[in-house]
Formats: C-alpha cells, sequence, structure tokens
C-alpha cells in the first residue's frame, strides 16, 4: 500500500508517482490492473484529488498505465515504453561509472551481515544514509539488529527481506563523517555490543579469536544492560513501584466523544474505542511500523512491533483508520501520532479497533493498558 512521508523532499506527486511506478514494474499491480480511481486514492492518502492526477498523467507519460474514459486507469499491458527508458538510463549509467573509474573513483559495496528483513532505510543528520536490519531472534532466545551508517546510497527499503551478503548500499561519507567508511554496529537485545567478536572481520591487533565463553560473557553483559535500564527508567517513573519493561497507554486522547463499544470478552480480538471521524491515534508504545495494509475486514490498518519484554514479543494492531501519519520502517515513540479514526472496511461507524499481541497471539488489552479499564 502506498503512504506519504512528510518528511521526504520530494513533492508528494513523486512520492505516488514513484511508489506505484515500483508497484507497477515489480508486477505487485498486475498488468491490466485497474488503479484506484483518483477520487479514492486521495481519500485514502487524505491529499487533493489534483495530486494523484498529477501522478497518475506522468505515469501515462511514461507508457506505465492507460486511461480510459469513463473507466479509470489500468496498468499498461505493454511496457516497451518503460523498457526502452530502463535502457537509456542504464546506458546512462554505464558511462558514469566508466568516467569515474577513469576519475579514480571505484565503488566498495556494503553487504548485509547475514539474513534478515530491512526496518529502517533511510537518512539521518549524523548517520548520513543508513540501514538497519533485523535478523530476529537465534535459538537462545537473543534478538539480533545490525546497523550500516554513513552510505553513499542504499539499495533496499523498510520490509525487504535480504540474505547474507548480499549488496544493501555504498560505502561513502554522507553525514557527520571525516571521509568515506561504513560505520557498522551490533545489537544484541536491542543494546550496542562489540561487532568483531559477532564476525569474520578483525582490525588491527585483533586477531586472536574471542572463545565462546567470551561471546556468551558480551551477550550476557547486553541482556543484563537491557534488563536494567529498561527496568530502572520504567521503576524511576512510577515512583518505585516496578513494572514490565512495556507500558502500553491509550492508543486515543481520553474525552467525552471516546469510549469503549467493545471488548475482548465479546468474542473479540481486541477492544473497539467509538470515536469521531479523524481523531488522531496514538502509539500506545515506542516501536517500530513493520505492516501498513488494507482488507475487506479491516480496512486500512498499521501493525507496530515494540520488541521484546520478559521472554515475548510484542505488537499492537490498530485497525478501520481514516488515514495514516507513518510509513513501514518507521521508528515511533509512545504518544506520537500515527493515524486518523475512520470506518474503513467491515466498520458501522468511527471508531479504532485496538488489538495487543503477545508472540503474535492476541491477549486482553485491559490486561497490558490500566487506563482502558477507566473507560
Amino acid at each position: 500500500m502506498l503512504s506519504i512521508n512528510y518528511k521526504d523532499p520530494r513533492p508528494i506527486y513523486e512520492q505516488v508517482r514513484d511508489a506505484l511506478r515500483q508497484l507497477i514494474l515489480s508486477g505487485a499491480i498486475a498488468p491490466g490492473e485497474k488503479l484506484p480511481s483518483v477520487r479514492e486514492l486521495a481519500a485514502s492518502l487524505a491529499i487533493n484529488p489534483n495530486t494523484i492526477q498529477r501522478s497518475y498523467r506522468e505515469l501515462e507519460s511514461l507508457g506505465l498505465i492507460n486511461t480510459v474514459p469513463g473507466k479509470g486507469a489500468f496498468a499498461a499491458t505493454d511496457h516497451t515504453a518503460a523498457q526502452r527508458r530502463t535502457q537509456e538510463l542504464t546506458d546512462t549509467l554505464a558511462a558514469a561509472v566508466q568516467e569515474l573509474k577513469l576519475l579514480g573513483v571505484s565503488r566498495k559495496d556494503v553487504l548485509a551481515a547475514a539474513d534478515g528483513v530491512v526496518v529502517q532505510a533511510a537518512e539521518h543528520y549524523s548517520w548520513g544514509n543508513f540501514v538497519v536490519i533485523d535478523h530476529g531472534t537465534n535459538g537462545e532466545g537473543y534478538s539480533w539488529r545490525t546497523l550500516y551508517a554513513h552510505l553513499q546510497s542504499y539499495t533496499v527499503e523498510a520490509g525487504q527481506s535480504v540474505t547474507q551478503g548480499q549488496v544493501i548500499g555504498y560505502v561513502g561519507s554522507t553525514g557527520r563523517t571525516t571521509g568515506n567508511q561504513c560505520h557498522f554496529e551490533v545489537y544484541v537485545d536491542n543494546t550496542l555490543t562489540s561487532p568483531r567478536w559477532f564476525t569474520a572481520y578483525h582490525g588491527e591487533g585483533d586477531s586472536a579469536e574471542p572463545t565462546d565463553e567470551e561471546r556468551q560473557e558480551l551477550i550476557d553483559r547486553c541482556v543484563a544492560a537491557k534488563a536494567d535500564n529498561a527496568f530502572s527508567a520504567l521503576d524511576t517513573a512510577l515512583g518505585g513501584q516496578g513494572a514490565q519493561a512495556i507500558a502500553f497507554s491509550l492508543p486515543l486522547f481520553p474525552s467525552e466523544d471516546v469510549r469503549m463499544s467493545s471488548t475482548f470478552a465479546q468474542n473479540h480480538t481486541g477492544v473497539d474505542l467509538a470515536a469521531p471521524k479523524d481523531t488522531t491515534v496514538l502509539a500506545a508504545a515506542d516501536g517500530t511500523v513493520t505492516e501498513y495494509d488494507y482488507n475487506e475486514d479491516d480496512g486500512y490498518y498499521l501493525v507496530l512491533y515494540h520488541g521484546m519484554d520478559d521472554g515475548a514479543s510484542w505488537q499492537t494492531r490498530y485497525s478501520h483508520l481514516g488515514s495514516v501519519k507513518v510509513q513501514v520502517g518507521q521508528q515511533v515513540v509512545q504518544g506520537q501520532e500515527i493515524a486518523a479514526c475512520g470506518s474503513t472496511g467491515a466498520s458501522t461507524g468511527p471508531h479504532l479497533h485496538w488489538e495487543v499481541l503477545k508472540n503474535s497471539e492476541p491477549v486482553d488489552p485491559q490486561t497490558v493498558c490500566e487506563l482502558l479499564l477507566t473507560m
């Protein structure tokens, strides 16, 4: 599905055009498949229909869509124009690469350290162009992530699966750096550790291979640091009462217009919070946007991943949204605006269907968000 990134320097019509172009060329939108109408897509993205119209015009000029009067826009079945443009760009790129070689500039690939899923591919004031890969949880229950920064450019996008050794970008000097380099970090349970003990590369003076005991000691330190930091911070915030590391807040601002219309106990996988259309939807905890899509039941929905706590993974799901303010791969903080209430999908009126999932299984939100008990 499409989403708008308001921090992206590109105009909105270019974001829509480029996203649709990628979907068409990748086959996600099949040849001959009908695209959403201008008004439908404008409403779903909460933008001006004229913006969508401009995007469609440019896609038609590229030969990627065909507009049939009275019927709408369809993905082109003949990509001859797109293939011709691809060849032109390939020829231009080849010439540029050859000239760079003559100037003594060579490209250095940056490779994924292990199989995983890209959770971020973006630009940062300090890291420059960077990529973060989530490698999942190993057999011992430890979660692993790697970060690659100061890239000249990246070749992957958030949500994309990658394999070990796959090119994910190129060495550069973007962000705060004094020269070409790839800044590489390894995280165990979201705690920074020393990459040299967990990779085949060893720098000067690191010829000695670490023992399994040394590796395990580093992992244990990371896990302990994560637990201590999370518990201490939350314990302080709660006045010394103590609590689990993830504390969920309400996904809507409490008001007289917001009420619980259905509970988990009523054969539900979550709770329904009735609220006026366009009521702001908030992230219930810090996390990463892992899914944004549409289906006939949930309408437009978001899924946030909040990490591991007490050996379990936690997610929250927000359904029947009218509009969305974030994109897949984006990191969010608790209380941040992520969407607006709507009535999309199988819905009888504006409301938010909110789910909390522990190890991918729904749990009663009232057991992890005490403020729901007051509604």
